[in-house]
Formats: C-alpha cells, sequence, structure tokens
C-alpha cells in the first residue's frame, strides 16, 4: 500500500513566478524509502511535451523521507506561453538507468501516479 498527501489539486501563477509546495508519500508497511528511490516531476504541454523535469529523491534527510518539495523557480516558467499545462509525480522504487536517466524501475502503483495542473496567467511587461 502506498500513500500521497497531497492537498494541491491545480497550482496557478503568473509567468516567471516562483512558489512551492510539499507532498507526502509513505508506505503502509512503515518501511522507508532507500537511497535509490525516487519521485519524477515532469511538466508538459498541450502536446505531451516536456517544459519542466526534475528528479527528486524519496529519502531526503532536511524534508524526512518521502517527502518531497515542488518548486517551481523564475527560469521555470518565464518563457513559457500563457495556457494550462499538465503536472505528474511518478513515484519509482529501485530505478534502473541508462546515461544517468531513469529508464525503468518499479512504479509503485496507484496513486503513485499524480496528475494535476499548472495554470499559467500572462504578466504586463514594460516594454
Amino acid at each position: 500500500m502506498f500513500e500521497v498527501n497531497a492537498a494541491i489539486a491545480a497550482v496557478t501563477m503568473h509567468c516567471g513566478d516562483t512558489g512551492s509546495y510539499r507532498v507526502v508519500a509513505s508506505r503502509s508497511s512503515g518501511e522507508p524509502f532507500g537511497a535509490d528511490d525516487r519521485a519524477l516531476f515532469t511538466v508538459q504541454d498541450s502536446a505531451g511535451k516536456n517544459v519542466i523535469e526534475r528528479e527528486y529523491a524519496l529519502d531526503d534527510e532536511t524534508l524526512g523521507n518521502g517527502v518531497i518539495r515542488i518548486e517551481y523557480k523564475n527560469a521555470d516558467t518565464d518563457d513559457l506561453p500563457p495556457g494550462q499545462y499538465s503536472t505528474e509525480i511518478r513515484y519509482i522504487i529501485s530505478p534502473y538507468r541508462t546515461d544517468g536517466k531513469i529508464v525503468d524501475g518499479d512504479v509503485v502503483r496507484t496513486p503513485a501516479i499524480l496528475k494535476s495542473t499548472l495554470t499559467l496567467i500572462g504578466v504586463i511587461r514594460e516594454v
């Protein structure tokens, strides 16, 4: 069994803004996540292209085991056009890597894949 505490259903922010939220995952067995276990966070445009990709360790000593902090930095959204984007978090246990990227592993079952939306609002800029 796998639980994720995510109160965020959707995020709305201005292009170029910053922000963050925490997502908590745990195992019903109480077993901690290992050093290699990861959460993969992606933001996709309407064509399905990843515009933001991040990998988070699930055994972070500062935040706590199973806790990740999803962060949006200015550079992440400054050049993206206003609109709605899809977000996804996949939890990968014992991942396999090729050229440093996760290509396979045990994807923890539902609700291991959290889907949500990011809506970017345009800003008026001085010319």
